[in-house]
This record gives structure tokens, C-alpha cells and sequence, in this order.
């Protein structure tokens, strides 16, 4: 019986750090660009974009 091989790209959320809405809503607030979150935190930017398109989708 032959493996089945998953290709599915994870996003990265299981590594992120453990910030809550209000953390990345300060960052956002605050003016910082998707790409001076991703390189302070560590994270993707497309993960940046992606929590950023979420809040101001919720105002």
C-alpha cells in the first residue's frame, strides 16, 4: 500500500507567539507596517496581513 504524501503548505500559526487581539491591535493603531510587525515579532508577513485584514474587517 502506498504512503499518501500530504502537500498542503502549513500558514505558520502554530508557530506564532502567543499575542492576543489587543497586542496586534496596538501595533496596527500604533501605524507600524505589516513588514516592521513580521520583523519584530519574527513572523510571516502574510500572517501580519492576514490578523490585519481581520481587524479592521471587525470596524
Amino acid at each position: 500500500m502506498k504512503k499518501k504524501i500530504n502537500f498542503a503548505k502549513s500558514d505558520g500559526s502554530e508557530d506564532m507567539p502567543s499575542l492576543d487581539y489587543d497586542d496586534y491591535a496596538d501595533m496596527f493603531e500604533g501605524g507600524m507596517t505589516d513588514s516592521e510587525i513580521s520583523g519584530e515579532l519574527g513572523v510571516d508577513e502574510k500572517y501580519v496581513k492576514k490578523i490585519r485584514k481581520e481587524y479592521f474587517n471587525d470596524f
